[in-house]
């Protein structure tokens, strides 16, 4: 507990004299960001400052300002599963995600093109996914490339509003 870098520590005897100690430690999963940047573990647990990353290495995660967050949770194991799964999802759908803000009840994903994605945080995951690809799969904007949206609203059910830069 004292050392969140460790995932788990394991003590066992070996013979009458000797200790065999087992550390497995953490793997960075994606990026807790406010001021500074902290790794997340895959059950958004935030263990360890980060150095500045280039070129996007994680996904990032931002959620106002957790005070001294190393040793806290970005939100609870499984709603953090579930929220991480969801947006990894949009790779499938050749939608690359960035940056994960979370404002109060809404959610935004910033996309590697400045798209944003929102929705509010009591919808379910799998419904948006649905909405979202048949949006990305409508023939009436199938020639439309997502780099030219501004973003993509799915805050209102089996419904997705849009627009486009300017």
């Amino acid at each position: 507990e004292r050392v969140p870098r460790f995932a788990s520590v394991h003590l066992s005897r070996e013979g009458l004299e000797g200790l065999s100690v087992g550390v497995r430690e953490r793997v960075p999963k994606a990026l807790y960001c406010a001021k500074d940047c902290y790794f997340l573990d895959e059950d958004g647990y935030i263990y360890s400052e980060a150095p500045n990353f280039d070129g996007g290495a994680y996904l990032e995660y931002r959620d106002g300002e957790i005070e001294n967050p190393v040793g806290k949770s970005f939100l609870t194991k499984e709603k953090f599963r579930e929220l991480n799964n969801f947006v990894e999802s949009f790779r499938g759908l050749r939608l690359v995600p960035k940056t994960i803000v979370k404002e109060r009840d809404v959610y935004r994903v910033i996309l590697e093109d400045d798209v944003e994605v929102r929705w509010r945080a009591e919808q379910d995951f799998s419904k948006l996914f649905v909405d979202l690809n048949s949006f990305l799969n409508d023939k009436q904007i199938k020639n439309l490339r997502v780099s030219e949206l501004l973003y993509l609203d799915l805050s209102f059910d089996n419904k997705v509003y849009w627009a486009c830069k300017e």
